[in-house]
């Protein structure tokens, strides 16, 4: 699918990563995402 495309893209040249759910976070460390650079944030849509 092309959307996942380019989030692995989105992903490579991010330097801060933003992770709505702990499943997400989790998901982020299991790609190798650095730690110092991955934040839990929340769903923005339920803040919204």
């Amino acid at each position: 699918m092309p959307e996942e495309v380019y989030r692995r893209v989105a992903d490579a040249i991010a330097f801060m990563h933003f992770a709505p759910t702990k499943l997400a976070y989790y998901n982020l460390l299991m790609e190798g995402t650095d730690k110092t650079h991955l934040y839990l944030v929340g769903s923005i849509v339920v803040d919204a």
